[in-house]
């Protein structure tokens, strides 16, 4: 159960999943809105819980008995044994469900930081404290997309049962044209993201505005932030916004540098999608991800201005304009270095391969 296959992380997530899920158990798909960015496998029985894709607050929680009764119905309908929800609305719903029929396996996933996701206002903040403990306690199982959400939910959610881990995988391919970077040519950069404040795009266009060298950069996704962001780079050359695409790898393929600005992730798919694709990477290292991903979460210390070379790319600290310039810089200035972390990307991308996130779910489904 989901809230949409919309164009969010935890979506494609699922998209990834369903097509090899179909294959080892009968699976119906419950999505609160019919909103479907991500393609749905013909075999997949689809249910839809409302159909409104926007909802007010106060609409959320007037709604939430009438959709639970619609969810309830459902599971009792298709004889459903296991359900397992991603993100915060359904796995409350979900756990609500493990109280109604309690012979039914209840798996709940946890797909953002939550300390820093669910702060976005105190009401909510203060709601989620009591909720999630209450709640997420119920379910015979938790997982986790980060070792950092896992702790979260342990230390400040005061989830009392052991949090899996189970990464987000990506999608692998071994046909990949592999791009040199030619440093006679524009460095071409890469972003892709919802245009939010938690995504900080602006601090690569801040970079590069105080960047030296030939730069051609990219802006993939779009949001609230996304004029703005137009009016920030009217000064800069070679900019180009994509809005929302359905061929993110045949871009990412053109680029030499994916760079994540994010403020804060859960397990950020588009460095992965980079990654597999063969492009040197920049991130910010937010909770969470990147570096779990860049340097087997091995810790760092990074003053203003520094970035690190890490095992598998290069590490910022959030929202650090010059350590962006000058990670820019070193690779630019660097083609080696980029042709070593094209190598290296491929290599790392391996690790996140489907088949071992299928085997890690499919063994929390028979724990």
């Amino acid at each position: 159960m989901a809230l949409s296959m919309g164009s969010g992380g935890a979506e494609k997530v699922i998209s990834l999943l369903l097509p090899r899920l179909a294959e080892l158990f009968s699976v119906t798909l419950i999505l609160f809105t019919k909103n479907e960015h991500f393609n749905i496998p013909e075999e997949i029985n689809v249910h839809y819980l409302t159909s409104s894709k926007k909802q007010s607050l106060i609409d959320k929680i007037t709604d939430y008995p009438k959709i639970f009764i619609r969810f309830y119905r459902i599971i009792k309908q298709q004889n459903i044994t296991t359900s397992i929800s991603f993100l915060t609305r359904p796995n409350l719903l979900n756990c609500l469900l493990k109280m109604s029929i309690p012979n039914v396996k209840v798996i709940v996933s946890e797909r953002c930081y939550p300390s820093i996701a669910y702060a976005s206002s105190k009401w909510r903040f203060r709601l989620y404290k009591i909720l999630l403990p209450i709640l997420y306690n119920k379910a015979d199982a938790v997982f986790a997309n980060s070792t950092f959400i896992a702790d979260d939910l342990n230390t400040n959610f005061s989830i009392r049962k052991k949090v899996h881990v189970i990464y987000n995988p990506v999608a692998y391919s071994k046909e990949v044209t592999i791009k040199n970077f030619d440093a006679s040519n524009p460095l071409k950069i890469v972003t892709i993201g919802a245009m939010t404040p938690i995504k900080n795009q602006k601090l690569i266009l801040e970079a590069l505005k105080i960047a030296s060298g030939k730069f051609e950069l990219t802006l993939i996704g779009d949001g609230i932030l996304k004029e703005e962001l137009i009016l920030q780079s009217k000064d800069l050359q070679n900019i180009r916004f994509t809005g929302k695409i359905n061929t993110v790898n045949e871009e990412l393929v053109e680029h030499d540098v994916f760079v994540l600005t994010s403020n804060s992730e859960g397990f950020p798919n588009a460095l992965l999608e980079a990654m597999a694709v063969g492009k040197a990477v920049i991130a910010t290292n937010c909770l969470s991800g990147p570096l779990e991903i860049l340097n087997n979460n091995i810790s760092i210390n990074l003053k203003n201005g520094e970035f690190f070379p890490a095992q598998y790319g290069i590490l910022i600290n959030i929202d650090d304009v010059h350590a962006l310039k000058n990670a820019i810089h070193y690779l630019y200035n660097n083609p080696e270095v980029v042709e070593n972390y094209v190598k290296l990307s491929r290599a790392r991308a391996k690790d996140f391969n489907i088949e071992t996130t299928i085997q890690q779910l499919t063994n929390l489904m028979r724990e």
